[in-house]
């Protein structure tokens, strides 16, 4: 994406305009919704309505949003034949700070970051749908609490909040359980 700036033109403001929170939804694909949802008036950069989760997840994993930009990516191997190669450390990279104008702020990039690590280091996908999925954590073993329902479709019907790995034997042993 070399001269991403160049071509742009008018989407980089929108862009700005769009993403002042992106952190506000809680999975791609919501994030992906809240886009589509927020402002129909803004199209995807191929002109589309509907925002790809792809796409979202793109624009909130790349430096370059913010400002920054990583030199020497990739690498020509062979002048002659133009082969490129991406550069698995046969090649010196170079981070260049504020080398174009930043069209995510760089705190509203790496709140986007941090999030993004801390959902890897759970290892689970979840939904969004309920406010606490992916926040309660099992002190057993790490996991995340799930939203279960006992006696589904019957007037005894409840749901409870247990550990997701509750039957897998190696990693919890005797794990909480939450009544709301």
């Amino acid at each position: 994406m070399c001269g991403f700036g160049v071509f742009m033109g008018d989407f980089s403001d929108s862009l700005t305009k769009k993403n002042r929170d992106p952190l506000a939804s809680t999975s791609n694909g919501a994030s992906a919704n809240g886009l589509q949802t927020v402002s129909k008036a803004i199209p995807t950069p191929s002109g589309k309505q509907k925002w790809q989760h792809s796409t979202v997840k793109s624009i909130l994993t790349n430096e370059k949003y913010k400002g920054d930009a990583i030199l020497q990516k990739r690498f020509t191997v062979d002048f002659l034949t133009k082969k490129m190669k991406v550069n698995e450390g046969e090649v010196p990279q170079y981070y260049v700070e504020n080398s174009h104008p930043a069209i995510i702020p760089p705190e509203t990039f790496e709140l986007a970051q941090e999030e993004f690590r801390r959902r890897k280091a759970g290892g689970h996908y979840t939904s969004g749908i309920n406010c606490f999925a992916s926040r309660i954590v099992c002190g057993d073993c790490g996991s995340f609490y799930g939203r279960k329902v006992w006696h589904s479709g019957s007037q005894y019907a409840c749901t409870v909040w247990q550990c997701n790995r509750k039957f897998n034997k190696r990693t919890s042993k005797n794990s909480a359980l939450l009544l709301i």
